[in-house]
């Protein structure tokens, strides 16, 4: 009765298997397409690296050069004429040398590594073996301790970045885009524009997460299953033929 119920008990394990590594596979692949879509939202006030708000268009609105104290604010023809505000030195955050260019290429490049790892236990077909080796749980190792450091680090890192965009001169970005005689109908900016972009990445962090810790759960228990259900050594055993 024991052998029969431990026989039940590993092939629920057996049954598990595929369902948990296809997720740890999904999980990663979703980090890699968000890679692909992180920029959407951002994507137009990152073309404003090299636009300005004209001296015209400042008065227009209410400006003066007075509010921006800092040099680096303005555009300039010479040390004593002021061609306006510099919009790249509002919207920095956002170009190709900014945080979140830098960021969008990390979780790229962690996208590829992740996968090529994942795909590595299919190559020691740990979604389908009965016993676990040494290798399938080498390459489990490697999985759980990228991924975990995939899915903490990308929500570190998106909610400090969430708090950078929170904080950028909107109200500025907005006279801009108003100011412009080719916009019938600009759009408005403000923080809450993003939001989706950084739920939907915290989203995915804790899916990635939630998958090593089924993970990490399934081959807990493989290991206990295998260690109690450990073969008989006959190495030393003698068989008369």
């Amino acid at each position: 009765m024991d052998k029969v119920q431990k026989r039940n008990i590993n092939d629920i394990l057996v049954k598990l298997q595929k369902p948990v590594v296809l997720l740890l596979m999904f999980s990663i692949v979703f980090v890699l397409v968000y890679s692909l879509v992180f920029m959407t939202s951002f994507y137009k006030l990152s073309l404003l690296e090299n636009a300005r708000l004209t001296s015209s268009e400042m008065e227009s609105a209410g400006l003066s050069y007075d509010m921006f104290p800092t040099e680096a604010y303005f555009l300039k023809e010479n040390s004593s004429s002021r061609l306006g505000l510099r919009m790249g030195y509002f919207t920095q955050l956002f170009m190709d040398s900014g945080e979140l260019q830098a960021f969008n290429h990390w979780i790229f490049n962690v996208g590829i590594i992740g996968l090529v790892i994942t795909f590595s236990l299919f190559v020691y077909f740990a979604q389908k073996r009965k016993r676990y080796y040494a290798s399938n749980f080498i390459t489990y190792g490697l999985v759980f301790g990228f991924d975990l450091y995939v899915g903490f680090s990308m929500l570190v890192n998106l909610a400090k970045l969430k708090e950078k965009v929170a904080a950028v001169n909107y109200e500025i970005i907005n006279i801009y885009y108003k100011a412009q005689s080719t916009v019938v109908e600009a759009k408005t900016y403000d923080a809450s524009s993003f939001d989706w972009t950084f739920v939907l990445g915290n989203v995915i962090s804790i899916v990635l997460l939630a998958a090593v810790v089924l993970g990490v759960a399934l081959v807990i228990a493989k290991a206990i299953y295998q260690i109690k259900t450990k073969p008989i050594d006959i190495s030393e055993v003698k068989i008369n033929e």
